[in-house]
């Protein structure tokens, strides 16, 4: 149940005014991912909605969240590029003990722990074991799963190519936000990483259905999101009943008919969850999205992580907002992640 993430938003923003959530009169077109490769990177029926056996997902435990979407998009990334998945199995994203100190080579919380960690050094551990937070030391926060910077940095170590993912954030509406979403995965065909629920978990987008191309048509109407959410249902409905959804707009944009999360983790730890909307933040919303560009260099030095990351912050006044952003670096010790994005941007 991690927090979810960073998406890139490309292209001149059209208005809000030009979604509808009712586009069922006009002819629908898919736009994004491919959903055969989706199926196959995560494990997840596009038929049923449930996972197949002996697939990626769900989760392997209660706060896999980051490390699972980190896992699928890169599968297929592999996948397109016609190579064998990296990490077909749950195990890869961690340990079923669910303590970080127990993460293998091999595994993507390993590669968190022990490659990725900030330049800077990672934050002084407090608890220890499954408790220790920041519970990965890739975080730049002290969260329970992984934050926004270890999932991005995360996706753009793992996957093959130079389709790097970067963060970010917007202060405008849900409908702007998520006219940027469906014009990214129109433009690139590849699953975006969504942060949802406040931030208390990540879901990827694999693409939409609209009325025409987002990316090109200033009328086209977004009826509906391809959405693949790595809870595992065994645990209790989160956030939908299965775990591929072909979303409403209107539910993405205003929670309308989605289950009410009363999350309770595989450990019997009860973690009760807020009503959720999926574009999360009032007033912001947090996505890590795909972007042509070069491969992030290893190891990152210094603030050059937040420029690597071509971090991009949607707004009237994108100065004022990135000079907060560098405040927020300077102080992100002593803050959670949800702090970071909600209070001080």
């Amino acid at each position: 149940m991690s927090p979810l993430i960073v998406v890139t938003f490309f292209g001149i923003l059209l208005s809000a005014g030009t979604l509808q959530a009712h586009a069922a009169s006009k002819k629908l077109t898919y736009y994004g991912a491919d959903l055969g490769l989706m199926e196959r990177a995560t494990g997840i029926s596009t038929t049923t909605g449930m996972p197949t056996q002996g697939g990626a997902w769900p989760q392997y435990t209660g706060n896999y969240c980051f490390s699972a979407v980190i896992q699928a998009i890169t599968n297929y990334t592999d996948l397109t590029k016609g190579l064998p998945m990296r990490y077909p199995n749950q195990s890869d994203q961690g340990p079923a003990s669910g303590n970080p100190d127990d993460a293998q080579p091999g595994q993507i919380l390993y590669d968190l722990d022990h490659t990725l960690t900030p330049p800077d050094g990672p934050l002084v551990p407090q608890g220890s074991g499954a408790s220790r937070r920041p519970f990965t030391l890739a975080n730049i926060a002290y969260d329970f799963g992984g934050d926004p910077r270890s999932q991005s940095i995360g996706i753009n170590y793992e996957k093959p190519g130079n389709l790097n993912y970067h963060e970010h954030i917007y202060h405008t509406s849900a409908q702007e936000a998520t006219l940027g979403l469906a014009k990214t995965v129109a433009r690139y065909r590849m699953p975006v990483d969504v942060l949802v629920n406040h931030a208390e978990h990540s879901v990827l987008v694999a693409g939409v259905w609209a009325t025409g191309n987002p990316l090109t048509d200033p009328n086209a109407q977004i009826s509906s999101l391809a959405v693949f959410n790595p809870w595992d249902m065994s645990w209790g409905e989160y956030l939908s009943t299965t775990n591929y959804a072909q979303v409403s707009y209107d539910d993405w944009v205003n929670a309308t008919t989605l289950p009410t999360p009363g999350m309770k983790s595989p450990r019997g730890l009860t973690c009760p969850i807020p009503p959720m909307v999926f574009s999360i933040l009032i007033h912001r919303l947090v996505s890590i999205r795909p972007a042509l560009g070069r491969r992030i260099p290893m190891p990152l030095t210094g603030l050059a992580t937040m420029s690597s990351f071509s971090l991009m912050v949607i707004l009237r006044a994108p100065t004022t907002v990135l000079m907060k952003m560098t405040d927020l670096w300077s102080s992100h010790k002593s803050q959670t992640k949800t702090q970071r994005l909600m209070g001080s941007l």
